[in-house]
Parts: structure tokens; C-alpha cells; sequence
């Protein structure tokens, strides 16, 4: 961070507002005029396994379908749920032997 940037900060937490809700802002401002770097910064989280499906939707402003989409033609596997009861009980299973 520049020199300016931090001393426009550090003047804005002395005048009680928060760093955090000042940086949240200017994120979630600047990420609204790039749409694309959105869509990006979704997919990333999603195939780093940081975001859900929905959750990488809603970071990309766009559908749950087309979310899909977009996984697919950045060729990004999408995650799905167990096929079957089994497979579920197997993986639980597993978990509970690595949690213990």
C-alpha cells in the first residue's frame, strides 16, 4: 500500500470509522465496475475449494446455472455431492477416522 493510501486510512479510523469497513467498500466498489475480475476471483475460490458453487455465484453476481457455465468453459470441474447413501456413510466414515 502507498504511503497516502495508508495515511487516508489511518485519518479515517481517527475520525471512528472502521479499516475494515473502508477497505470492504472500496473492494466491493471496485470489484462492481470489473465484472470480469469478479467472474475470475470466482471461479479461483471455487476451484481452490474456498467457495461453494452458490457461494462463487454470488461473488460473481450471476446465476447458480450460469456459474456452472462459466466453471465449465474455464475448465473447472464442478464438485458434486456422493452418488449414494453408501458413498456418503464411506466418506463420513473416513472424516471421522482423520478427525480422531
Amino acid at each position: 500500500m502507498l504511503d497516502y493510501e495508508t495515511e487516508i486510512l489511518d485519518a479515517t479510523s481517527k475520525l471512528g470509522y472502521k479499516r475494515s469497513d473502508i477497505l470492504h467498500s472500496a473492494l466491493k466498489m471496485y470489484l462492481d465496475v470489473n465484472t470480469d475480475l469478479k467472474e475470475k476471483l470466482a471461479v479461483e475460490l471455487y476451484k481452490e475449494g474456498k467457495a461453494s458453487l452458490g457461494k462463487a455465484s454470488e461473488i460473481a453476481d450471476i446465476s447458480y446455472e450460469e456459474m456452472k457455465e462459466l466453471l465449465v468453459n474455464n475448465k473447472v470441474p464442478i464438485r458434486r455431492g456422493p452418488a449414494s447413501l453408501k458413498e456418503m456413510k464411506n466418506r463420513a466414515k473416513e472424516l471421522a477416522e482423520i478427525l480422531s
